[in-house]
């Protein structure tokens, strides 16, 4: 009798989305791999390889992907760098053939190697593989977070813990920048950052003397740090420098709420410019939202794509495209199709 993943698998091969919703239960494990004896992958790649040959098929599976996505499974998934599975294609008079491995990959990065690589032979006769990939990037990027939570709060409820973080005669602990001493609450700190509290409690010199050294951090950032932790808002225009040193000073501290509310604000600030720095810091950082969105926009930025083919990134920012250096290459083969 076949395995459950084995009957996933046969189902996504041909591209029968409404048996693959009836056969996956609510639990359904789709993080685990599925295979039917040409290779073992997550479901979201093999919806995402077999969607790129069945041409007749573009519509179910893009709404698979979605399917999938909705359900639960993680775009970020990555497969085990022990996957020896490869899959490749061959098109064209002259037989081109694109082959890459599936080790390392996550299900976008599967999808932004295939553009890259389909990019590197100027997109000859992969007119219609180009375009399902096109199609899908956005579904995975777009669909596969959930937004942070929030709530309606009184603008006067902002106001006053604005005022409280202003009310400066009540501080009781400093930080001294590179620009200058920044002045906070013991207390607020503590809730907010167990790092911070098991400073300020400690009989070391941070809790003796309530002074803490971030020398190595703008004062800028300090104080949008401090802002975004007391009002969760800042009233300030900073560029994304100074965004870049509150996030690594909310990340060190482990204030997890203004990390994520800080990549937010990165999210919107991504541009040719700003790119390698708040795509490496998103990795570094594994912030898989913020991540996202960068992988997405190189993925449409003309000049971040040629910077990826030429190699000219950070290896951190890299591996959002291409997770290994040799994971996949492309040759000019005999034709051959792996089924």
């Amino acid at each position: 009798m076949a395995h459950e993943a084995e009957i996933v698998c046969r189902l996504i091969r041909l591209g029968d989305v409404c048996g693959l919703k009836k056969f996956t239960s609510a639990g359904f494990d789709w993080s685990q791999c599925v295979g039917d004896g040409s290779f073992n992958v997550p479901p979201l790649h093999a919806a995402i390889v077999f969607g790129i040959w069945q041409t007749d098929l573009t519509a179910e599976f893009q709404e698979m992907i979605q399917y999938m996505l909705n359900a639960g499974a993680d775009p970020m998934q990555q497969i085990s760098d022990k996957n020896g599975d490869r899959y490749s294609l061959t098109c064209g008079k002259d037989d081109s053939e694109i082959e890459v491995a599936f080790a390392g990959h996550s299900a976008l990065s599967l999808a932004l190697a295939w553009l890259a690589e389909m990019q590197l032979l100027d997109n000859q006769h992969w007119d219609y593989e180009f375009r399902y990939l096109q199609n899908v990037v956005p579904i995975l990027t777009d669909t596969c977070t959930q937004t942070r939570p929030k709530v309606a709060v009184d603008a006067r409820a902002l106001d006053l813990w604005e005022s409280v973080l202003e009310l400066t005669s009540t501080h009781n602990v400093a930080f001294e920048t590179a620009g200058g001493q920044v002045t906070a609450h013991d207390h607020v700190l503590m809730v907010a950052s167990p790092v911070l509290k098991a400073m300020l409690e400690s009989t070391m010199k941070e809790g003796v003397t309530k002074k803490i050294q971030v020398t190595d951090s703008s004062k800028e950032g300090v104080v949008l740090f401090l802002e975004v932790l007391y009002t969760c808002a800042f009233r300030s225009n900073p560029d994304y420098r100074t965004v870049m040193d509150a996030l690594d000073i909310a990340h060190r501290w482990q204030t997890h709420s203004v990390v994520e509310m800080l990549a937010e604000v990165l999210e919107e600030m991504i541009r040719e410019d700003s790119f390698a720095t708040i795509a490496a810091a998103a990795v570094l950082k594994d912030l898989k939202k913020l991540q996202l969105a960068c992988a997405r926009f190189g993925a449409q930025n003309d000049t971040i794509k040629a910077q990826v083919q030429e190699r000219s990134l950070p290896d951190s920012v890299l591996r959002l495209f291409n997770p290994t250096p040799s994971a996949f290459t492309a040759a000019v083969r005999k034709k051959r199709r792996i089924l």
